[in-house]
């Protein structure tokens, strides 16, 4: 996924027609970092469960297999859908095989043949395996920027199928989802997906701007997951994203919103006069986890809040065997809230915690298990 092996697993509150979906992701080998029991979590937050992520083994017929240890939670989840028939899981197709552009992908997307023998077996291996719909995610689309009508091209192909399905065998049509994301800046979004086509053919559309975590390569600091823009120029916010990809034509009611319970700590630059005019200089160090937060910065750090509500703390301790200022930028439930109303005053579909498993699931923060979630819960209605 970011950092980390790419596996996902998706959950949300059942999709209402005007209502507002709370959706979260989980990443499998995440879980050995912290305590994650399913039957804790669902289905009592989530109706509907994405689980991925799958990789094809075939351009010209693609087979299906998963990247990583889902197969672990698949009798867990089943299990669930027995005890909740509302339960809808679905499955996460991602165009990514580990840190890379999956070849297979590119190469089954740009066929119509392979388009529409993926189109066909995708909803045959849905139905056979019991999931109720398809995420696609189109990860590195920059690279793709030439085929972006390819990609449309698939989605459509594999729209109709869903539809034909439905038509002849009676059952409820399977849910759509695609992705939309661009990793640098939004004004470039077009060179890269064609807006109108994914909104188009997709039942839902989930902007990834959780993806818009700063550059590192400045030595600077910066918050992810921010509502607003900084800067008249800052096209890497929530607001930013949200209107334009609705001046391109995209139906509000698709979009969902997503951020990414990371805690980002950035550290005193030990080699400030290479660049002597910036005052004290900062680089992003790692992502820190809700646990350590809590357990070794936040009882000694001075807490702030910026203009959309946003929490960051900042102090001085021992990092990496030196002594170090450092700040550290995070969401709280406050935040999450102010991002929830946003959503709900947008008149937007809903929120995706990608992934909640980072959130503070051991209740060790915030004295309750995955407050970040229960948050969005609370107020996305």
């Amino acid at each position: 996924m970011f950092a980390v092996l790419i596996v996902a697993l998706l959950s949300s509150i059942e999709l209402v027609e005007g209502g507002c979906s709370r959706i979260c992701t989980f990443e499998p080998g995440a879980a050995k970092y912290n305590r994650f029991d399913l039957p804790d979590i669902l289905p009592s937050l989530c109706s509907h469960i994405i689980i991925g992520s799958a990789y094809i083994t075939d351009s010209a017929n693609p087979r299906f297999l998963f990247d990583g240890p889902v197969s672990i939670y698949l009798t867990t989840l089943k299990a669930l859908k027995k005890a909740n028939s509302d339960l809808i899981i679905v499955l996460l197709v991602s165009s990514r095989r580990g840190y890379t552009l999956d070849p297979t992908f590119h190469h089954m997307m740009k066929s119509h043949d392979g388009r529409r023998h993926f189109a066909l077996n995708v909803v045959m291996y849905l139905r056979d395996n019991d999931y109720g719909g398809i995420l696609l995610r189109n990860e590195f689309s920059e690279m793709m920027k030439s085929d972006k009508n390819a990609y449309v091209l698939l989605l459509k192909e594999t729209a109709a199928a869903i539809r034909n399905e439905a038509r002849a065998s009676g059952k409820q049509k399977l849910l759509f989802l695609s992705t939309l994301s661009e990793r640098t800046k939004m004004d470039s979004l077009e060179l890269n997906a064609d807006v109108n086509g994914i909104c188009r053919e997709a039942d839902l559309v989930i902007l990834e701007t959780m993806m818009f975590k700063p550059h590192f390569k400045p030595l600077r600091h910066s918050r992810h997951n921010r509502l607003f823009r900084e800067t008249p120029n800052d096209s890497r916010s929530i607001d930013y994203v949200t209107n334009h990809v609705i001046s391109k034509g995209c139906p509000k009611e698709k979009l969902l919103i997503a951020i990414i319970p990371f805690v980002l700590l950035y550290v005193e630059n030990l080699f400030p006069d290479s660049h002597p005019r910036h005052g004290t200089l900062f680089h992003f160090s790692n992502n820190v986890r809700y646990q350590q937060l809590c357990q070794d910065y936040l009882s000694s750090a001075k807490k702030f809040r910026l203009f959309d509500s946003t929490p960051y703390a900042a102090g001085r301790a021992v990092i990496s065997h030196r002594t170090r200022d450092y700040i550290l930028h995070y969401d709280d439930v406050v935040s999450v809230k102010k991002k929830v109303d946003y959503i709900n005053e947008k008149g937007l579909a809903g929120i995706v915690v990608w992934e909640f498993i980072y959130d503070d699931s051991m209740g060790i923060c915030f004295d309750v298990r995955v407050p970040l979630l229960k948050a969005a819960n609370e107020k996305c209605r």
